[in-house]
């Protein structure tokens, strides 16, 4: 009689456990839905625009790698770093909307992928294409296009970047 009450205890252990895995593999999934993910990077793309350097930084884990590998027309020098060199850029950024230039830029975001990696549910790669058109004081538009990759976590906060690597083409006016 102990041998099948234990039995039955190791049943109702697995099938709890299963249970409360699954439950678990369904909220990641929701956490890096294509709804999620693209809400969460338009949101960094308005705090920029709005100014919040700081707002668009927090979105960011305090080990971050960051790159940023620009080629065609009058290109910059790669960035290559960590959470400084993309707060740093987002300060820019914000700077930049917050000048009182006039600017107009447009963009969409195609080919977005979500890749939930198996072995740490809190945990997405995430590949994009933008197309940019970008005028400051009436210039003609300077057009570019990036590929990006990111690394998501979700922690307490909600979404993170991880990992963020952008490569940008310069595509002129």
């Amino acid at each position: 009689m102990g041998t099948a009450a234990a039995g039955e205890g190791v049943k109702k252990l697995l099938l709890l456990l299963i249970v409360v895995a699954a439950a678990y593999g369904l909220t990641s999934y929701r956490w890096f839905s294509k709804d999620s993910v693209n809400a969460f990077l338009d949101l960094n793309y308005e705090l920029s625009k709005k100014g919040d350097a700081a707002g668009a930084c927090g979105m960011a884990t305090d080990d971050m790698e960051f790159s940023l590998h620009q080629t065609g027309g009058s290109t910059g020098t790669p960035l290559d770093g960590g959470k400084k060199e993309y707060c740093g850029l987002a300060a820019i950024t914000a700077r930049l909307y917050t000048s009182g230039a006039q600017i107009s830029d447009s963009y969409t975001r195609d080919n977005l992928q979500v890749k939930h990696d198996l072995l740490h549910w809190g945990m997405a790669r995430v590949s994009f294409t933008e197309h940019h058109h970008l005028s400051i004081n009436g210039s003609p538009d300077q057009e570019s296009e990036t590929e990006e990759e990111l690394t998501l976590v979700h922690e307490d906060v909600g979404l993170r970047v991880r990992r963020w690597a952008v490569r940008e083409t310069l595509l002129g006016r």
